[in-house]
């Protein structure tokens, strides 16, 4: 690679430095360079993943390095071809019911990975029983430093409990997945970034971002796409699941304002986590309509009163 022009991609505040740089014959690479010890050993974890799943159907989303250099202050920096595409918008999404479609069977391809290539890439693993005893010790954390709505609380207790919910399948998962770490090219997807968070988890936590920001029809696009994609059918519970575990993004961001002392953002998930409550009793509002509605249709003396 002979470099002829080069520009910083690095947001303020990142650790791992990143420039895109320009050879002579019009390629696009991108260098990453860690500034700190921390952002070393997490670009190191990354490159690991990534080099494990090139061997993989994952290869054709990934912006694998293809080499490296030493930089002045001790480590390495990674230099990959920069994948095409821009930044996924869900707004379009929704609009596109082929794209939500093409989304799903994307990510069937990161669920599908192969066990040998999750052992390879090093990735943490836990089972089935691991995530369901993790998300109780945060909602036990939670709800002994804060207030934690009743009937929030309430459904996370009774969901826990429920053995039927927890049978599932652990699944090599990307971790964090949104708008920023995929990439499109019109309606197909191009790639994935940001592989630094990567599991052998529930596969629920790679869907969340597709079931709140998604309207039903595109979701329903997008969920059939997935599901007829997988190697294996997914549990049966894997769209229930998918919601509790969106709901307990927000338990991890409160619990992280409260671990950093940080009161803005204990303040942002409390208030999150009201507008949930009001969901759920929107919800058990609409519920009790129905039942008495259903009732009301076979005994013509009830009459709704509203």
């Amino acid at each position: 690679m002979i470099p002829v022009a080069t520009s910083a991609t690095t947001p303020e505040g990142e650790e791992i430095e990143s420039a895109l740089v320009r050879d002579t014959q019009e390629r696009l690479w991108v260098v990453s360079a860690p500034s700190t010890p921390t952002a070393g050993a997490r670009l190191a974890k990354e490159i690991g993943v990534l080099e494990a799943l090139s061997r993989t159907e994952l290869a054709p989303y990934l912006q694998a390095p293809q080499g490296f250099a030493s930089i002045p202050e001790g480590g390495r920096a990674a230099i990959a071809l920069a994948l095409e595409g821009v930044p996924l918008h869900l707004d379009e999404v929704s609009h596109d019911h082929v794209l939500a479609a093409n989304v799903g069977r994307a990510i069937a391809t990161i669920h599908n990975t192969p066990k040998a290539a999750c052992q390879a890439s090093g990735v943490e693993e836990f089972t089935a029983e691991e995530i369901r005893s993790n998300y109780r010790a945060s909602v036990e954390r939670a709800r002994d430093r804060h207030p934690i709505p009743s009937a929030v609380a309430q459904r996370w207790t009774h969901l826990l409990a429920d053995d039927s919910l927890w049978q599932f399948t652990p699944r090599f998962t990307h971790g964090t997945l949104n708008e920023d770490t995929t990439l499109t090219t019109g309606t197909e997807i191009s790639g994935f970034t940001g592989w630094e968070n990567a599991q052998v988890a529930d596969p629920a936590r790679d869907l969340t971002w597709m079931l709140h920001g998604l309207d039903p029809e595109a979701f329903d696009a997008f969920f059939t796409a997935y599901c007829a994609n997988l190697d294996v059918r997914p549990d049966a519970r894997l769209q229930e699941r998918t919601q509790l575990v969106g709901e307990f993004a927000v338990l991890e961001w409160l619990l992280s304002g409260s671990d950093t002392d940080d009161q803005s953002i204990v303040a942002d998930a409390l208030e999150m986590l009201r507008e949930v409550d009001d969901d759920l009793a929107e919800l058990a509002r609409r519920e009790a309509e129905h039942e008495f509605d259903e009732l009301a249709s076979h005994d013509p003396e009830i009459t709704p009163e509203r």
